[in-house]
């Protein structure tokens, strides 16, 4: 029975165990949820999976249980304790960016605390969930064999499953190629914001959906719901002029446009965003509201400009990647417009539709939005225990404002880096060749501090790629886990 659950993934059958179990690296195990009860005859049972870590690894392995769902927590004694469920998100999605960064931050920790300890990672079915985690900490920690992410995509399928299908929801496979492309470039994450003005769905066959469609969209916590209509347009009625060769989404027959372009619809979006797309059908009289499908996406990734060009480039891309295209078209109805497009391979929940019968082939989803100039903060973590900073709480560290685009870095004392430098220095390998001290904004911040304090939404992670392995936050010596930001600068301007 566990042979038919576990399916195409890879079991660990040695020495007397039978587990749905995999090492990734000899150091980094994928493996399903350790279940008690009735559930353990046909999963991994909690008591063999303690037998197990316990005869291979002693008492150094640390276990990560990414399963938010409630039933999937479990008695974290049977392990010594040595189990962490903050960076746990729902399944068939990606965590977020800031999720992600905190988790390799804290399993490089681990690893930098005891060098012989093993992770140990799981969900559920220990695949989707599971291998979008390991993926991001090969690519983080193992950067001198793992930095490419589809290629480490591929290397953890064929590592956990035998049909090499790791993970295949294609918003957890974006979220894994951002953050690769967010190491590779080397470039600063920043919430970035832009302005959402609506969702332009397309297709060219002859079928169309005879139901309305509708969307929400989710960011922040924020839902906001419209609806949509069918818009008759003959064929290459809307081609802009600087519309690139390869692109067509405007040329497609049928166009639905989320609210329609004689409504205004402009809602600031930052950081993580959801789409949901829905379809009203009349079942047996009365109309019945279905899901079609989902994606997420990250606003940095179409603000910041060497990520903009890698959305843009769709000649250089691989025909695994999940990326979207980034394009800016003239459309006859709304004017220019900056569009981020979906085809129906890199949308959750069409990706399957081999056969086509829930959308046409052409099926794509472009989210309509404008580019915006905001303050951001970035604020560093300081504490790297199992826990992921509380958005919600107030910040112990002076807030500066800025004005226009400009954003600074915030640190515990009084030094300055403007993004101007930042700018500049990205288009040159980002060394940083200055810091600026800036004493007078105290008396001016002191009266913004109390709102600006509880701004959720403006906290985030500072990233050194170039400096990751200096780059660790715990004193062995001292037994503490601040993290002085200018003192990173500092060393972070020295070597780069």
């Amino acid at each position: 029975m566990r042979q038919i659950v576990s399916k195409k993934k890879r079991r660990y059958q040695q020495d007397g165990f039978d587990l749905d179990l995999t090492y990734i690296r000899p150091n980094v195990i994928a493996m399903g949820y350790p279940a008690d009860s009735y559930e353990g005859v046909y999963r991994n049972h909690i008591v063999d999976v303690s037998r197990f870590l316990s005869s291979k690894h002693g008492d150094k392995f640390y276990i990560y249980n990414l399963c938010v769902e409630s039933e999937r927590q479990y008695d974290y004694s049977r392990f010594n304790n040595h189990v962490c469920s903050e960076f746990s998100f729902e399944d068939h999605n990606p965590p977020t960016i800031r999720m992600i960064l905190g988790f390799c931050q804290h399993a490089k920790t681990q690893l930098k605390e005891m060098a012989d300890r093993t992770l140990v990672i799981h969900c559920k079915a220990g695949k989707g969930r599971t291998g979008v985690m390991s993926c991001c900490f090969l690519l983080y920690y193992y950067r001198q064999e793992h930095n490419d992410p589809l290629a480490t995509l591929k290397f953890y399928a064929q590592q956990r499953t035998s049909n090499e299908k790791g993970v295949t929801i294609p918003s957890q496979r974006r979220y894994v190629e951002y953050f690769g492309h967010l190491l590779n470039n080397r470039v600063m994450y920043i919430p970035k914001q832009i302005l959402f003005t609506g969702l332009l769905i397309t297709y060219e066959q002859n079928q169309v959906f005879t139901s309305s469609l509708s969307y929400t969209v989710k960011s922040a916590d924020h839902r906001i719901q419209y609806q949509s209509f069918e818009i008759p347009l003959e064929r290459d009625s809307t081609i802009g002029r600087d519309l690139p060769p390869n692109y067509s989404v405007l040329h497609a027959t049928h166009k639905h446009f989320i609210p329609p372009p004689n409504q205004q619809c402009r809602i600031p979006l930052e950081e993580d965003v959801l789409i949901e797309i829905f379809v009203t059908k009349t079942k047996r009289g009365k109309s019945v509201k279905e899901k079609l499908c989902h994606f997420w996406f990250n606003t940095f990734f179409l603000v910041e400009p060497k990520m903009q060009a890698i959305l843009s480039d769709v000649n250089e891309r691989q025909a695994e990647s999940k990326l979207g295209t980034l394009s800016s078209c003239l459309i006859s109805e709304c004017g220019h417009k900056h569009l981020y497009t979906m085809t129906k391979t890199d949308i959750d929940g069409l990706h399957k539709d081999k056969l086509h019968r829930l959308s046409p082939s052409s099926f794509t989803v472009s989210v309509l939005f404008d580019y915006i100039p905001t303050p951001s903060l970035i604020i560093q973590p300081t504490d790297q225990s199992c826990k992921l900073p509380d958005t919600r709480s107030p910040v112990n560290l002076k807030l500066i404002e800025s004005s226009n685009d400009s954003t600074l870095i915030i640190g515990p004392s009084d030094k300055l880096i403007d993004n101007d430098e930042l700018q500049q220095n990205n288009e040159t390998n980002d060394k940083l060749n200055s810091a600026k001290t800036n004493s007078n904004c105290d008396n001016n911040n002191r009266n913004r501090r109390k709102d600006r304090s509880t701004s959720s939404n403006r906290r985030a992670f500072a990233l050194y790629p170039n400096c990751l392995s200096d780059w660790d936050s715990t004193d062995s010596e001292s037994g503490t886990n601040e993290l002085n930001l200018n003192d990173e600068l500092e060393t972070c301007q020295t070597r780069c």
